[in-house]
């Protein structure tokens, strides 16, 4: 008995069963209307593996003689059906005298029992061998007629009068199997649980009326090659239900005592609860501004949950996150739910000013070139805020934790930036700022566009450059694309080349015969300011390329020092001008460091002004300092320890010219022991491994280091230079050789 249903009639039913009537942003009538198709096409499927045969179809031909080559079978090939096959169900043969039988449905790995490939005979039974071919057991010894019965292809409902045959009622199914997968996404569990107990009863209803597949043979997909008997209509399209029908109960899960606006999520093993998740209906497509929309569910309540589906979300003015606990949370790490700045001039993506506050699983990216403005910015009033597992990409500059206290960034990617900081910890008189955190794996790179070609330069005027080369000009970095002569004249190239950030890294700029690609801004990725007090550097952490990777400095005076740096086994590499540079605060502990290949100076440098005219308190333990333009080290201050540092192949710039750690003159109350200072690997061209200028240098001590493979011999032992002239200094127990 037919029961059309026309798709208007299903959406319209989803849409009043999962009470989202008015929310057509969020729920497309095309998304809808994806589901319903999915849904009819597994409801089809899953009634006729229970035996209806309501929507089978029959195919006639004529069965080939002896087996396929090279199979030990008949190969009967379904793929010219019309219509296409899904699924076979069934096959019937006329054997002479006009016979017709059925033949058995085997598992296909049952097909050595029917002969090998040089017998033949009465065809007994089939199995699947792939979704539009079957192997006919055994071979045919004669041309057979067949009917084959199947399950053929759907043709997805498109317009609004297209119908589906629901026979008794069967549509109800679809529409409870949409509201489920509709209200899975918005994450509300109550409601979730009573469309999935719903679902359960029509799909029980359903399967009682069916015909069953009898247990001598069929279809059955328990004893199909296709794979398991499916659980319930869905197959393995959603996690396990909730409710009626098999899953866990509800309370069993959440505990008593759950409320409205609680969601659930699917973490890929367990479904876990979460409070007061808000979903806003905004668009996904990135057309629709959709920041009213979002600041208005962040200012709902304290500890709402803000949740961003997959898709690209437009804002074109800041988020706000003014009350205590909310959090802002996004679906898939670094490249699910997208909010997009779109707008003429620069903004904060996000502001935070409130107390437990979190931000989760988001890339944030703007569509226009900014060289101001930042992704997320933690304002006075931000305490224990958390950022986690979030992209950065395409922003002016990424996270600023400004009089912000415990603050707390784990796994976060920043890259491709127009602006001057990836993070940046700075407070204000009586207003400091308290704890940056980085943890986790953290990549921070703007990436050059070529392979690196020499060292870094400034640019000049009438210079001849090749491709690969990085130059430095009006505070942003470029490298070569193709070779030839900078212009006689100007400051050479300047900023992004267009305002699109689509293109800004891949647009030439000609500079005389030379043609220069943007690579980023001349940046610090790592910065401890004035009044920020703790800044801690995990292990997976990574700077790459861009102006320097840590920067501590005092912009403002000495009584705004920050203090208290930890860098822990941080990475910096390819950085223009300094791995690492201390120019201004005190406190500063470097843990197994790894400094590589900086371009244009020195690896590690400590200004004279780090300390503020105080005992800076700087130490490295372990680590290595190796390929640098400059110096490996290079100490304007005293008070320092160094402890079993590795530094070598420095002074690329140029041969016997730059050392491995090099101590300026009249530096006081420092120490290096251990270590080794020299050749790490071939081409070795720095001068001296350690090197004292000449000076009042006094209170010092260099114990225990290895100076080998450097193209000088010291005085005191080979690769050691010490023309300190303090009387408090010793230098013994050293090694090495030239």
């Amino acid at each position: 008995m037919a029961r059309t249903v026309a798709l208007s009639v299903l959406r319209s039913d989803v849409r009043r069963q999962a009470d989202i009537g008015g929310a057509t942003v969020r729920h497309t009538d095309a998304q809808l209307n994806r589901y319903i198709n999915q849904s009819i096409q597994a409801f089809r499927e899953r009634i006729s593996d229970e035996g209806s045969t309501h929507y089978l179809v029959s195919g006639a031909g004529t069965l080939g003689v002896g087996p396929t080559s090279p199979y030990p079978f008949y190969q009967l090939d379904l793929s010219s059906l019309s219509p296409a096959l899904v699924r076979t169900y069934g096959i019937d043969v006329t054997f002479p005298g006009g016979q017709v039988v059925t033949l058995a449905h085997v598992p296909f790995e049952e097909r050595a029992k029917y002969g090998t490939t040089a017998q033949g005979g009465v065809p007994q039974a089939w199995a699947h061998f792939r979704t539009d071919q079957v192997a006919i057991l055994p071979a045919s010894d004669s041309a057979y007629t067949d009917v084959v019965w199947y399950l053929p292809k759907f043709t997805d409902l498109s317009a609004d009068g297209d119908t589906f045959d629901g026979v008794a009622g069967w549509e109800e199914w679809v529409v409870w199997d949409v509201v489920t997968q509709v209200i899975a996404r918005d994450q509300f569990p109550q409601a979730y649980q009573i469309a999935e107990a719903r679902r359960a009863e029509v799909e029980q209803r359903v399967i009682r009326g069916a015909t069953k597949v009898s247990q001598a043979g069929g279809a059955h997909v328990a004893r199909d090659s296709f794979g398991k008997k499916l659980t319930h209509f869905l197959g393995d399209r959603n996690p396990p239900r909730l409710a009626a029908g098999g899953g866990a109960s509800f309370e069993a899960i959440f505990g008593r005592g759950s409320q409205a606006g609680d969601r659930i999520m699917w973490d890929g093993a367990a479904w876990v609860k979460r409070r007061f998740w808000i979903t806003p209906d905004i668009d996904l497509t990135g057309v629709t501004d959709a920041t009213a929309a979002i600041n208005a569910a962040l200012a709902s309540r304290a500890g709402a949950c803000v949740y961003i589906p997959d898709g690209i979300v437009k804002i074109a003015s800041g988020l706000t996150m003014t009350l205590d606990s909310t959090s802002l949370v996004g679906n898939g790490d670094f490249n699910g739910s997208t909010l997009k700045m779109s707008a003429a001039a620069a903004f904060d993506a996000v502001t935070v000013s409130a107390q437990h506050c979190r931000i989760e699983k988001l890339r944030i990216t703007s569509d226009t070139v900014f060289t101001t403005g930042w992704a997320i910015k933690l304002a006075l009033g931000a305490y224990q805020t958390k950022i986690e597992r979030c992209a950065l990409h395409e922003v002016a500059s990424g996270v600023y934790a400004h009089k912000a206290i415990l603050t707390t960034l784990r796994d976060i990617e920043i890259a491709n930036t127009y602006g001057p900081y990836g993070v940046l910890g700075e407070g204000a008189s009586g207003e400091t700022c308290e704890a940056v955190i980085i943890t986790g794996h953290c990549p921070f790179n703007n990436a050059y566009p070529y392979t690196i070609v020499g060292n870094g330069t400034i640019w000049a005027q009438s210079t001849a450059y090749v491709t690969g080369n990085v130059v430095y000009a009006n505070d942003s970095l470029f490298q070569c694309r193709l070779g030839g002569t900078s212009a006689s004249s100007g400051a050479g190239p300047s900023g992004a080349p267009t305002t699109s950030t689509s293109t800004a890294r891949t647009t030439d700029i000609t500079d005389g015969t030379v043609t220069w690609r943007y690579a980023g801004p001349f940046n610090a990725w790592l910065v401890q300011e004035s009044f920020c007090n703790t800044f801690d550097v995990g292990p997976e952490v990574g700077c790459i390329s861009g102006g320097r990777g840590f920067r501590m400095l005092d912009s403002v005076g000495s009584s705004s020092r920050p203090i208290i740096a930890r860098i822990n086994g941080t990475q910096f590499d390819h950085n223009f001008t300094n791995g690492i540079q201390l120019s201004g605060g005190q406190d500063a502990t470097l843990i197994a460091p790894w400094v590589s290949s900086v371009l244009a100076e020195d690896g590690v440098r400590v200004n004279s002004t780090f300390g503020n005219g105080q005992q800076s308190s700087f130490q490295i333990v372990g680590g290595q300092v190796f390929g640098s333009a400059g110096n490996g080290l290079l100490m304007d201050a005293g008070g320092w320890d160094i402890d079993g540092l590795r530094v070598g192949n420095n002074g690329t710039l140029a041969s016997d010219t730059y050392d491995g750690l090099r101590v300026s003159a009249g530096v006081s109350d420092w120490a290096v022991r251990g270590g080794f200072y020299g050749s790490i690997a071939s081409g070795n061209v720095q001068r001296w491994g350690i090197v004292v200028f000449a000076g009042a240098s006094d209170r010092f001590l260099i114990s225990g280091a290895r100076s080998i493979g450097n193209i000088r011999a010291g005085n005191v032992v080979h690769g050691i230079q010490n023309d300190g002239t303090g009387a408090n200094a010793y230098a013994d127990g050293n090694i090495g050789s030239a």
